[in-house]
């Protein structure tokens, strides 16, 4: 048990890092931008900024994404949820989580091999600057299976709260599992 504890400290420093790292890298866009909107104004354009800032977005919804399913942050659609009593909503959160990570898991099953092959082939991303795209795609794996994790975890805390072990029902952010 010390194992998995540890296990799981480890994903939630790594969720935070990551947190941290997106939340750096959103500000670094903006000012990227900004200047890209204040040179062209002189008539002297960034070179391939559009084509960074869509990197940058790819890295900054995959890296920040587990962190913010574990503080209950993603937007969901809780119009049956707000009419079911509190055993049906921890039966279809536990659904909806379990469906989740199978999901997330088959994201990063074939996000691996696209890397992979992106990799192999030496594949780069069309347009100005070339971006090789072994630069570009390793966000998606990795948030993804940091998604999965997050989603098992999830799964497993409405599970036991659906067979009675602990009551979930009823609270307002999703609950933060260790």
């Amino acid at each position: 048990m010390k194992a998995i504890a540890s296990i799981g400290r480890f994903f939630e420093r790594f969720d935070f890092v990551l947190y941290v790292i997106s939340g750096l890298l959103i500000v670094m866009l903006m000012f990227l931008v900004l200047f890209d909107v204040l040179f062209r104004t002189i008539n002297h354009p960034l070179i391939g900024v559009i084509e960074v800032v869509g990197v940058g977005l790819i890295y900054l919804t995959f890296l920040g994404a587990a962190w913010v399913l574990k503080k209950g942050g993603h937007v969901s659609m809780d119009l049956v949820l707000n009419y079911a009593s509190p055993g049906a909503k921890n039966v279809i959160n536990l659904i909806i989580y379990a469906v989740c990570a199978i999901l997330w898991l088959v994201m990063t099953w074939y996000s691996s091999r696209t890397l992979i092959d992106a990799i192999q082939n030496n594949f780069v991303w069309p347009g100005l600057l070339q971006i090789p795209k072994a630069y570009i795609l390793p966000a998606v794996p990795i948030g993804s299976f940091l998604l999965f994790v997050e989603s098992i975890k999830k799964t497993i805390h409405y599970f036991n709260a659906v067979y009675g072990k602990q009551p979930v029902a009823g609270e307002e952010k999703a609950p933060q599992v260790d």
